[in-house]
């Protein structure tokens, strides 16, 4: 009687240490998930902002061009205004289809695809 009131405790206390283990992996792993995502977040807004640069120093470029090329000015610059007002219009009416989703989808598939490896890896 006494060795099964031992080997009772014995299963309670690997138990508990399996649970207090298994707690600990998922605080790993939402971590290492929410660093992966932090480090892709910030590597797309240093991207964002160079192509910012490249973009304003093209688009004035063009709009000095066409101004020398019209003879007037302001000219390149309205057009170019009116390009970028035309490329406004249209993100904005095919906004959720072409840019919300996507990136819905992938902040999840980044998010869960690591999970997915894991279990893969785990399973094998």
């Amino acid at each position: 009687m006494e060795e099964q009131k031992k080997a009772g405790e014995s299963i309670i206390d690997d138990f508990k240490t399996y649970v207090n283990t298994r707690k600990e992996l998922i605080k790993l792993e939402v971590l290492e998930s929410a660093a992966t995502t932090a480090g892709s977040a910030a590597m797309g807004a240093l991207l964002g902002f160079v192509g910012f640069f490249i973009l304003l120093f093209a688009s004035l470029t063009i709009a000095i061009a066409l101004s020398d090329l019209i003879g007037k000015s302001w000219s390149g610059f309205l057009i170019v205004t009116v390009i970028y007002a035309i490329v406004a219009f249209i993100v904005y009416k095919i906004k959720q289809r072409t840019i919300g989703d996507p990136v819905t989808n992938a902040v999840i598939k980044k998010f869960l695809g690591d999970r997915n490896k894991k279990a893969e890896t785990n399973g094998k």
